[in-house]
């Protein structure tokens, strides 16, 4: 896996890539369902909501904030 602005900062190796799993503590205490993940930017479906993370230069994260720590998305709609 190439890591870019979705990193959820891991460390990945000199050439920009993670060759193993690695333990993330950033979502500790989330129950993640579903998972969306992008090159630039990624979203979680969790038990207390949809959480984006990672390049946000257009806005598309849906939120504001430290793009590269996950972060709650206000949605107009509930997501069920």
């Amino acid at each position: 896996m190439y890591l870019s602005f979705s990193d959820l900062n891991v460390d990945p190796n000199e050439d920009g890539y993670i060759d193993t799993p690695k333990q993330n503590t950033c979502l500790d205490g989330y129950a993640v369902t579903a998972a969306a993940l992008g090159s630039t930017h990624s979203l979680l479906l969790t038990s207390s909501g949809l959480l984006s993370f990672g390049n946000n230069e257009q806005s598309q994260l849906g939120r504001s904030g430290d793009p590269t720590k996950p972060g709650k998305v206000n949605l107009l709609y509930p997501v069920s």
